[in-house]
């Protein structure tokens, strides 16, 4: 586990530096937002634009510029200290190929198929809506987004609270046909 991890750790430093050297500040900022959302249970990220200036090596006033661009086009809030992604998949459109590459690298090595996202789940029939706003069921929406394979069962709870009570209602059925075949 720790070589997968410093694996990963070497691929992002790798893409990084090919990332600040290659691609615009604006880019840059799409990249860095998108990895620290990835890591976070929050849509606002606690971070200043000196703090990613210097993580993206570039200037505050770049980063600023680029964080107002990215605003205007509605894809986050930028208020002093804090920035909020608003839209992100306007962001993953936005963001040059050096996050796919990271992310990708992430997901295969430590086996995290399905990023921290928020999956939407019907309340009723518990299928999941994907990127494409189309509904799948659970299993299908997981087979497609992991390795993960399938084989069903009954947990504990659902056989005494579902299948017991079915098993039992049956048997009364069976009983009480049999009653009536003997009369």
């Amino acid at each position: 586990m720790l070589l997968r991890y410093t694996q990963v750790l070497i691929t992002q430093i790798s893409q990084t530096a090919v990332c600040n050297r290659l691609h615009a500040v604006e880019q840059q900022l799409c990249r860095w937002l998108l990895l620290s959302h990835d890591r976070l249970d929050s849509d606002m990220l606690v971070m200043t634009h000196d703090l990613i200036s210097n993580m993206l090596g570039a200037r505050r006033e770049d980063v600023t510029l680029a964080a107002q661009k990215l605003a205007k086009r509605k894809l986050i809030k930028n208020v002093r200290g804090t920035i909020t992604v608003i839209d992100r998949q306007g962001l993953e459109q936005h963001v040059c190929e050096c996050y796919a590459v990271v992310n990708n690298e992430y997901n295969r090595l430590l086996g995290r198929g399905i990023s921290k996202t928020l999956l939407l789940i019907c309340s009723y029939c518990k299928s999941i809506r994907d990127d494409q706003n189309s509904w799948q069921g659970v299993e299908n929406y997981i087979s497609e987004h992991t390795e993960a394979q399938f084989s069903h069962s009954i947990c504990p709870i659902c056989y005494e609270k579902i299948v017991k009570p079915e098993l039992e209602e049956m048997k009364r059925r069976r009983q009480k046909d049999r009653q009536k075949l003997c009369f």
